[in-house]
This record gives structure tokens, sequence and C-alpha cells, in this order.
């Protein structure tokens, strides 16, 4: 099975992610690539074949929502989405999410809107209450990373 390049991100990540910096990842594993859309990222995770849970809610340390791989036995309350092919638990949204909406295509267009301008200029690192370009160490941590997938 291969891996996404967001699964390797949550996977070695000791950090809890944004999703700009998850999304604009991919352009430093895959040069001349597309940034995906948050949904085709939460398309990708709630269909992937891993059995991995991943969480999102929203830090009140930096004010922003982020996402991470659930711990194995780890429980995170809010709205849940199952694989559809398998019906296995894939996503959480927490609880304090529900501002954004009650089901998955409310929290992702909320999550556009919100993120959209700072994706669309490869603002993708969080810094002191405002996104940014990655810094060089950021950069080297994801194109380290991305040497496990090749």
């Amino acid at each position: 099975m291969s891996n996404y390049y967001w699964e390797i991100i949550l996977e070695n990540s000791s950090k809890k992610i944004t999703l700009p910096y998850l999304l604009g990842a991919k352009l430093i594993f895959f040069k001349n690539s597309q940034i995906d859309e948050i949904e085709e990222l939460f398309h990708q995770i709630i269909n992937s074949e891993n059995d991995s849970v991943y969480s999102m809610y929203h830090c009140p340390n930096i004010r922003e929502y982020v996402i991470f791989k659930n711990k194995y036995g780890y429980s995170f309350k809010g709205t849940e989405i199952r694989n559809p092919k398998t019906n296995i638990l894939k996503l959480v949204f927490g609880l304090n999410m529900e501002f954004l909406g009650k089901n998955l295509d409310q929290i992702q267009k909320n999550l556009t809107k919100r993120y959209e301008e700072d994706i669309n200029a490869g603002k993708f690192s969080f810094l002191k209450g405002k996104f940014h370009e990655y810094n060089n160490d950021e950069k080297n941590e994801i194109l380290h990373l991305s040497n496990q997938l090749k």
C-alpha cells in the first residue's frame, strides 16, 4: 500500500498540524504538483485503507483548526465520519468545531472559506497569529519526510 503525503506528515509529526501546513507540504513532496483542495484531502482521508483515525479540533492555544493522527485506543468526541465502503471510523471533528457546521459538507465549505486566501498566497505555516511561507527548517523537515515516499 502506498502512502499519501498527508499520511507521512501526520504519522511523523510530533505536533498537531494546520490544514494549510498539511496541504502545502504536497508542493515539497511533489515538485510541480497542485495543492489539494480541502474537500479532496478529506476524501482521501475518509477513503484511505490504513488503520488510522484522524481528529480535528479548534486548538485554543493557537486559535486555529488542527488535525492529527489519533494514538491507538484514543477516543475523541465529535462528529464521526466513516469510510463509506468499510464503515470504519476515519475522521472525527471535535465538538468545538460545531461552529463550522454539523456535517462534512458544511465543515469543508467553512474551512475552505477560512483558509483559501492564505493557501492561494503560499502561506502555509502558522506563527504568531498569522500564516506565513514555510521557513527553511520546515521546508527541510518536509523534504526529509518526502524521502519516505521514494
